[in-house]
């Protein structure tokens, strides 16, 4: 489908908005300071195949992990399978997730039946239980750190709101107040993005919808792809160090060797230091998150 450029335009606007909404919906509603002060947290919509398409401007940690932390529970529990109100939850740093405090939410919005797309949020949150309150800097085993919740598929009214999942991580946090708040916020900014997906469809129709998303995506890597073929070709390195790992007194290596060519980019982390035994470990998504901001932020536009 071929659209004009005004209902692109328009569409691809409508998202935008609709995901900074989230984003202040998502704060504003929060319990915890660290989201509500410190907006460590992150709101975006992802088409119907799980691809993001807008985002708020957030921590920039979390630019890139949404699409990562999505793709193993679309893997587990395919889309069409999903139903009115289910949802994904996901932390697993070894499935697609950040560290344990990173919870993300994904909510299917349908339109007239149709799976039309995704809401998403991703909240760090004050307390998910461990060996000590928030982060455990003495963990040297990720189930110190708190509860893992795998890539999995839950119902918001059967499983939620008083339900056995919410009962679950209540039972496990030192703060359930704060943190089924936050929660709460998440699942409050996912609705209020899939009403404003539903506003588009209703207007637009969902199958040109669909094509601005896709318009939108075309859009954004040929801008990306333009900024990067203005960089000059080459093979660029650079490392730092950290002091330790937390507990050791031993440098920790960090080298990423940037290889950019025509219009590609590659960032490639040999050199770095392998896993250390505490909480320190960058899990894939995180990687993606850091690597993808800083080209976006050196490279690009803030438009794209």
């Amino acid at each position: 489908m071929v659209l004009n450029p005004v209902d692109q335009a328009v569409i691809s606007q409508g998202l935008i908005a609709a995901a900074r909404e989230m984003g202040a919906k998502l704060i504003r509603s929060a319990y915890s300071p660290i989201v509500r002060e410190a907006s460590d947290c992150a709101a975006a919509l992802l088409d119907r195949r799980g691809n993001v398409v807008a985002q708020a401007e957030l921590i920039p940690m979390q630019l890139g992990s949404i699409g990562a932390t999505f793709k193993p529970c679309a893997e587990l529990f395919p889309p069409d399978t999903l139903v009115e109100g289910d949802f994904y939850i996901n932390n697993d740093p070894f499935h697609g997730g950040q560290h344990l405090p990173d919870v993300f939410l994904f909510s299917p919005i349908f339109f007239d039946g149709e799976l039309v797309g995704f809401s998403a949020t991703v909240a760090h949150h004050l307390d998910l239980g461990g060996g000590a309150p928030g982060l455990n800097p003495d963990a040297t085993d990720v189930h110190q750190e708190g509860l893992i919740v795998p890539p999995s598929k839950y119902n918001h009214a059967r499983d939620w709101s008083g339900g056995p999942l919410e009962r679950l991580i209540r039972a496990n946090i030192r703060v359930p107040n704060q943190t089924i708040g936050d929660f709460n916020a998440q699942f409050a900014a996912n609705f209020m993005g899939a009403e404003r997906v539903r506003d588009l469809c209703a207007k637009f129709g969902p199958d040109t919808v669909d094509a601005a998303m896709a318009e939108l995506l075309d859009y954004s890597e040929r801008r990306m792809r333009q900024a990067i073929q203005k960089a000059p070709d080459g093979v660029y390195t650079g490392e730092d160090w950290m002091d330790d790992d937390g507990q050791g007194d031993e440098p920790i290596p960090v080298r990423a060797t940037v290889t950019i060519k025509g219009d590609g980019i590659a960032v490639d982390f040999t050199g770095t230091a392998d896993q250390v035994p505490t909480n320190m470990n960058c899990p894939f998504a995180s990687t993606i998150a850091t690597a993808l901001s800083v080209v976006k932020s050196v490279l690009t536009s803030p438009d794209i």
